[in-house]
């Protein structure tokens, strides 16, 4: 028997359980604000805090936590990175002020960035063969498709038989098993010398991308003239000068101009983001559709959606391999971004008396096979190229692409949803035919987003370029 592919495997695996674990915190909080809220006594809509932090974390430190693996080893990286999100996750769950819970939240994104920046180069790492790191990155995919559903559907069981608590302390038991499994199967690296890592330009972009997350995941509430906003987004961008300007005379560059030479894996990041726009705009904005309009409850929602997160995460561990093996990258993008598209083209004629079987379904079936196709391709054109000495940045970036294009596709959206349905209601409709006016020109601009991708990123993406075998190191 093999027993370095049965390694390889079974290192994969604990990765898997790292990024479900993540997953599934992205979204399991969400049914339990309401009793957080009352639990903790948030004030108004500071409540919001309890996600923004952590997302504003999570998507601020993705290209520190990829750089740190590359220096260190993304072997303890990753470790670490379980380690203080369960430690993190039980901080949480024995809160007893708003400031400790919102803390324990940066903490949580932080540790969840460093979990997945590094997850994804020690897949790379350990599966350098086409075929093979396609099936790998499928399971992966597979875990993260099905991780927003099972948040939910888990999330509404345990706030409601144990209370809000309990969505944070399920982590510890989870987080145990993934550092006891982690410690004897991952595998060890060389590394180069910790002194070469580029510590101010880190500074910089984290800072960068930290003040521009918070400030775009926050600028419906505040107002995108207040003060608070324009003051965000000017100091990330001053920063994000300055990190530039310091990359170009770093000896070790956080993010190398060789990298950023490679043309799969500039297109792949664009890709993308463009895909994570139109994804959220599904996911969320339908989401409040099911919830204001047709009145689904928390267990109804997360059942329409998991159809299509289950077709997501099946395509891309049985289909998509085997598509890509046959046609390549290209092709399997493509179709992809055709049928989230159309997917999201028929959820936007949707209205305040649709069915959800009839009306709902059959889009978020399309968009559940589309994405399931078009993720991967990104995947392995942004990291198939990467030398192995960058792995751990370029996953850093593919990651940041994703949540930066996600998070302002959803911002930019939400408000023009909000804005919509305000002049529709003032123009004398009521509330809920206004939201579905609101709702449907943001499915509409979603699928919109979708084509584009096609015509900005199809031509130009590569098929990489396969190793003939996949490096193991030792497990001890």
């Amino acid at each position: 028997m093999d027993t370095r592919v049965d390694g390889r495997w079974a290192a994969l695996t604990v990765l898997c359980l790292g990024l479900l674990l993540v997953a599934v915190d992205t979204t399991i909080v969400n049914v339990a604000l309401s009793a957080i809220s009352i639990g903790l006594g948030f004030s108004g809509l500071s409540i919001v805090w309890v996600v923004n932090a952590y997302l504003a974390a999570f998507g601020g430190c993705l290209l520190l936590g990829g750089r740190l693996g590359d220096r260190f080893g993304h072997r303890p990286i990753y470790l670490i990175g379980v380690s203080v999100f369960t430690t993190a996750s039980v901080a949480c769950g024995l809160a007893t002020t708003p400031e400790v819970l919102v803390a324990g939240r940066i903490v949580q994104g932080i540790a969840a960035a460093f979990i997945s920046a590094v997850a994804l180069s020690l897949v790379s790492r350990l599966f350098t063969d086409l075929s093979e790191r396609t099936k790998a990155l499928g399971l992966c995919s597979f875990l993260a498709a099905c991780g927003g559903s099972i948040g939910l559907v888990f999330g509404g069981m345990l706030t409601s038989a144990l209370g809000w608590r309990w969505v944070f302390l399920v982590n510890l038991p989870w987080g145990l098993l993934i550092l006891i499994l982690g410690r004897r199967v991952l595998p060890r690296e060389r590394v180069g010398c910790a002194g070469d890592l580029d510590w101010p330009g880190a500074a910089l972009v984290t800072t960068s991308l930290l003040a521009g997350i918070t400030a775009i995941t926050n600028g419906g509430r505040w107002g995108w003239l207040s003060a608070e906003f324009l003051g965000l987004i000017a100091s990330a961008i001053v920063l994000a000068t300055a990190f530039l300007a310091m990359e170009k005379r770093a000896r070790v560059p956080l993010i190398s101009g060789a990298l950023m030479r490679i043309a799969g894996f500039r297109v792949a990041n664009i890709g993308s983001a463009m895909l994570a726009s139109s994804l959220y705009t599904w996911f969320f904005i339908v989401t409040l559709y099911l919830q204001l309009v047709l009145q689904l409850n928390p267990m109804q929602v997360a059942l329409t959606f998991l159809p299509a997160n289950l077709l997501t995460g099946l395509l891309s561990l049985v289909v998509v391999p085997a598509l890509v093996k046959r046609f390549g990258i290209r092709t399997p993008f493509v179709a992809g971004m055709l049928l989230v598209g159309v997917g999201l083209a028929l959820l936007s004629r949707a209205s305040t008396n649709s069915h959800v079987l009839w009306d709902v379904l059959p889009g978020t079936l399309l968009l559940g096979v589309g994405a399931g196709m078009a993720y991967n391709p990104l995947l392995l054109g942004a990291l198939g190229d990467v030398p192995q000495a960058e792995v751990g940045a370029a996953s850093g970036v593919i990651n940041t692409s994703w949540m930066l294009g996600g998070t302002l596709g959803l911002t930019l959206l939400v408000g023009f949803v909000e804005a919509r349905t305000s002049a529709l209601v003032q123009a004398g409709e009521d509330w809920s035919r206004a939201f579905q006016g609101g709702y449907q020109a943001a499915c509409g601009i979603g699928s919109l987003v979708a084509f584009l991708a096609i015509v900005t990123c199809a031509r130009a993406l590569q098929l990489t370029r396969p190793a003939q075998s996949a490096p193991y190191g030792s497990t001890g």
